[in-house]
């Protein structure tokens, strides 16, 4: 049976209260009414602590001056505090004696934000590998002492096809510039060389570039690995370490030295997950439909056949209609721990952890990178592109010991849009009526398919034309198997067009033509087509021209052949 991953809403609740009283008060503060929606309790793992809403700009608890401030008696004397914005954490600090505070945080885009605060409050942001390629994420150069037939950047790129190699000369070093410096906790290799060897690596770290400090060293026997649950070594870094280099030295056992991958754990500033894009973090608004989850890994009829190291045959492929695609899954770990996060993307895409970029990948190749995710909620965010023909996505994040956390198609996954019912299968009230074939005007294109007509909800008027305003048009349609479909429209003037709820092609155009190609499964499915006559209220040409066909190039629908329905004009 298929194993139902339960993603929670929000941050596990021990319990509710009313008011904002700390922990083992009989009565709230009355100095605490105002801005605070409301406290409670909630479990960050072994640690126990409360959560104060602000709603507004101004009152005991508020923004000023580049610091979250809370008044005399906001928490307990002494209580560790951490600020919130969106879920991701902006800044924390100690309370005073008198329950007071000041953390100082980064430019917030609104005043609405949360504290939390108990004897020991965990430091919220995961680990991330911050050595790593991905767009949107600070890094500086990769360098090494000699490479062969690589680039010392192949050891960070997160494609676990290829890899850096110095070749002859051991000890060899490949060196990382992390861009600013961080807080570091571990760095795990993976080594190239397929027999089992005796195998050294020491780690150094330096904040200036020049001066570098030894801080873990090992020697292990071991085959090479390009598993990414299966480091051939792993460093712990002394708890708090900070640097911007990560040298490593490294002797294979062969008279040569490679690396598939190098991965440097730290966390990055909490102004960087701030200012990331609100729809990638936990608590930001911005994603508001349900994706469309086209078959499971390996099933018959997708365009996808395997993938080299893919781990979790229960995953889904997700499709990106269109050109882009923007998902999102929040979820809660009850524990902090090691954590996988595997991605295949058709054409690419950019995979964010809390506002975090930390992976991305293209041409259906996996790519996968190690975090440390810690107890409390967190957001998985992507952004894909499509150029041509199927676009899916394909995730899958597993804990220690490959327990599955989520995968793709279970869960409460959002994407963008919101469908309405009219866009779906199935009946739709409104759409009593029948479009009506009006004459190809001089200036129209007359398509990809000759035999489709341009339409419109009613016949010309006299003047031999409509009136301006907005009409819907949909028409169901069945696919015995599976396929790659085209749409091609064309609009006088413009049209949006959905495939079973799913936004596919915008176009405003009638001299050409605009399509968009993509997977549809067997079965029913349903064209939806919103319509635009312009020029204010004036009457004036208006028309729609609509040609979908399957790989061969066979004609599947086309406006003018018969179930077509339309709403007429809407207000």
């Amino acid at each position: 049976m298929r194993r139902v991953f339960r993603v929670l809403s929000a941050v596990a609740l021990l319990l509710a209260v009313a008011g904002a009283g700390h922990a083992g008060s009989a009565t709230p503060s009355a100095a605490l009414a105002g801005p605070l929606r409301f406290a409670r309790v909630v479990n960050l793992g072994a640690a126990e602590v409360r959560r104060l809403e602000v709603a507004s700009g101004a009152g005991p608890v508020a923004l000023s001056g580049g610091c979250a401030v809370g008044g005399p008696g906001a928490v307990p004397a002494g209580a560790e505090v951490a600020v919130l914005w969106r879920g991701v954490e902006a800044g924390r600090g100690v309370a005073a004696s008198d329950g007071s505070f000041s953390v100082p945080v980064p430019p917030l885009p609104d005043a609405r934000f949360s504290v939390l605060y108990g004897p020991a409050v965990p430091d919220l942001r995961p680990a991330v590998n911050v050595a790593a390629m991905v767009p949107g994420h600070t890094v500086g150069s990769a360098s090494a002492s000699s490479s062969y037939g690589s680039t010392p950047s192949q050891a960070f790129n997160q494609n676990w096809k290829d890899m850096w190699n110095a070749g002859t000369g051991v000890p060899s070093w490949i060196l990382r510039d992390l861009g600013r410096e961080l807080e570091l906790s571990a760095v795990r290799l993976w080594f190239a060389g397929a027999s089992s060897q005796s195998r050294w690596a020491r780690v150094s770290v330096s904040s200036d570039g020049v001066s570098f400090l030894p801080v873990a060293e090992g020697t292990v026997t071991a085959p090479e690995s390009k598993a990414p649950e299966s480091p051939t070594m792993s460093f712990s870094l002394p708890a708090g370490k900070r640097a911007r280099w990560v040298k490593v030295e490294a002797d294979s056992g062969l008279d040569w030295t490679a690396l598939f991958e190098a991965a440097v754990l730290g966390r990055v500033p909490p102004a960087e997950a701030v200012a990331a894009p609100e729809w990638t973090l936990p608590e930001g608004a911005g994603l508001s439909g349900r994706p469309w989850v086209m078959g499971q890994y390996g099933q018959a009829g997708l365009p996808w056949g395997a993938v080299s190291g893919w781990p979790d045959a229960s995953a889904c492929w997700m499709g990106v209609p269109g050109t882009a695609a923007r998902f999102r899954v929040r979820f809660s770990v009850p524990g902090s721990g090691d954590a996988y996060l595997y991605v295949v993307g058709d054409d690419s895409f950019v995979a964010w952890l809390d506002g975090v970029p930390v992976l991305s990948g293209s041409g259906s190749a996996l790519s996968a990178t190690p975090l440390v995710l810690l107890a409390g909620e967190h957001a998985l965010a992507f952004e894909c592109s499509n150029s041509a023909g199927p676009g899916g996505l394909l995730v899958s994040l597993r804990g220690a010991g490959g327990q599955v956390l989520l995968r793709s198609g279970e869960g409460a996954w959002e994407c963008e849009g919101n469908p309405e019912a009219w866009q779906l299968p199935g009946a739709a009230g409104d759409f009593a009526g029948a479009p009506v074939v009006v004459p190809r005007n001089a200036a129209w294109t007359a398509g990809p398919d000759r035999d489709a007509s341009w339409v419109w909800c009613q016949p010309l008027d006299a003047s031999g034309s409509h009136p301006a305003g907005t009409v819907r048009f949909r028409r169901l349609f069945e696919l015995a198997a599976a396929a790659t479909v085209t749409v091609s429209v064309a609009a006088d003037n413009s049209a949006r067009v959905w495939v079973d709820g799913v936004p596919v092609l915008d176009w405003q155009s009638y001299s050409s033509v605009g399509s968009v190609s993509f997977w549809l499964p067997a079965g029913e499915h349903v064209l939806a087509v919103e319509a635009v006559n312009f020029s204010g209220t004036a009457p004036n040409p208006a028309g729609l021209l609509v040609s979908v066909k399957d790989g061969s190039g066979a004609v599947l629908l086309r406006t003018g052949d018969a179930g077509w329905q339309t709403s007429g004009y809407i207000p």
